[in-house]
């Protein structure tokens, strides 16, 4: 297959993860990788030494995050008169940290992609909100509780601070989109070639991967 033909049924994979890579993910850990089939299906994997195995205990992160990915892609897609539709390739209890570190695979198959014309109307959810979606990250200070007593003990500072910390969620957020967010593109030369492999990076990606 010549290299304008692969890059012409990436198009239309390329255009949604532009904007899927904003997705949000625990500890922005953005595990998520797509190999391009054709322009109507694609695979979507975890990159193993993108996961939580101390913080994820159960999971349920990696679940969750696959999860959001994949409703991102949707929602852009029907923007673009497309459903997509997937399959998960096994159970999620596949993904616990003790099956992940059992297994020697680098990209772990998560779920068969599927887009197929759709003639519903566009959700009313925008698309460019994940372009505008914002973190907040500066530290909060210790402050009391307006209105509460203080005893000086360490639990009663503790639970002051906590909600204090919490009705707080003031203040001047800093926007996600300072990360890089040009996504590397690479897409299926031929059915059963080698293993599937992924360029690791620090900036948001999500980079499809060769097979």
């Amino acid at each position: 297959m010549s290299r304008g033909a692969g890059a012409k049924r990436a198009e239309i994979w390329t255009t949604l993860l532009e904007t899927a890579i904003h997705a949000p993910s625990p500890h922005n850990v953005q595990p998520w990788r797509v190999r391009v089939n054709s322009d109507r299906e694609a695979d979507l994997f975890i990159d193993k030494e993108r996961t939580l195995p101390k913080e994820d205990v159960t999971g349920s992160f990696i679940i969750l995050t696959m999860g959001m990915f994949i409703e991102a892609l949707g929602l852009l897609a029907a923007h673009r008169g497309m459903r997509l539709e997937h399959s998960l390739h096994h159970d999620p209890s596949r993904y616990t940290p003790e099956a992940i570190a059992a297994t020697r695979e680098t990209m772990l198959p998560f779920a068969r992609l599927r887009l197929s014309p759709d003639g519903a109307a566009p959700p009313a959810y925008p698309g460019d909100l994940f372009l505008r979606r914002q973190t907040r990250s500066r530290r909060t200070p210790p402050m009391p509780w307006p209105g509460s007593r203080t005893s000086g003990t360490r639990d009663t500072r503790r639970s002051q601070t906590l909600r204090a910390s919490r009705e707080s969620w003031r203040g001047t957020p800093r926007r996600c989109s300072t990360i890089s967010t040009r996504p590397t593109i690479t897409t299926r030369s031929s059915p059963g070639s080698a293993s599937p492999t992924a360029r690791r990076a620090g900036t948001r990606t999500a980079s499809t991967i060769a097979a």
